[in-house]
């Protein structure tokens, strides 16, 4: 079929494939090189073999290795820049015995929470008030986010089953907010069932 659609529309196809091994410790080098020069190459190197390594024993699901994708690639990459950012006041940068989505989620969502209160809120977190105002607007953030969640994996018959009848209405509320634009945290990206 490849063939024939090439004929007939005129242009050349192009097939996605996951990055390699050798991809990957390419790919965080070359990451890290950029975002801490400060480092030295040879440690950076050992560093992505370790988180390669790493990735491979604990993200791979059915043959699937969770760093052949660029982007999930790119999560890890930042997961650790703040550990590098570290290590020029200490002798290493320690890595996890284990590392899950889980901890890759929350990691993500702190990134992006940080990045709506000082890219997109302009808040300068040095006042306390603003600090206090943070706190609490973080606490509503996850809890919004907990709720679309909830939403978005649990089927409506799971949902009549909680016993906090308000998640799936406040849920309900938020999602709304986004699909008319109001909300601007972005991280709910689908929903089914409604």
């Amino acid at each position: 079929m490849r063939d024939r659609l090439e004929r007939e529309f005129h242009s050349q196809s192009y097939s996605l494939v996951p990055f390699s091994e050798k991809d990957q410790k390419h790919f965080l080098l070359k990451f890290w090189k950029e975002t801490c020069p400060e480092i030295e190459v040879d440690y950076l190197e050992n560093l992505a073999k370790r988180v390669v390594k790493l990735s491979i024993q604990h993200l791979t699901v059915q043959d699937k290795n969770f760093m052949g994708i660029p982007l999930q690639s790119w999560l890890i990459a930042d997961m650790f820049k703040g550990s590098l950012k570290e290590y020029s006041t200490s002798a290493a940068v320690e890595l996890p015995e284990h590392i899950n989505t889980v901890m890759l989620y929350d990691l993500y969502v702190e990134k992006k929470w940080d990045i709506y209160l000082s890219d997109k809120k302009g808040s300068d977190r040095t006042k306390v008030m603003v600090h206090n105002d943070d706190v609490e607007l973080h606490k509503c953030f996850m809890h919004n986010h907990m709720a679309a969640a909830f939403v978005a994996i649990l089927s409506t018959q799971q949902l009549k089953k909680l016993n906090d009848k308000s998640i799936e209405e406040g849920a309900r509320e938020f999602l709304k907010k986004i699909i008319a634009g109001l909300e601007k945290t972005g991280i709910v990206i689908e929903v089914i069932e409604g």
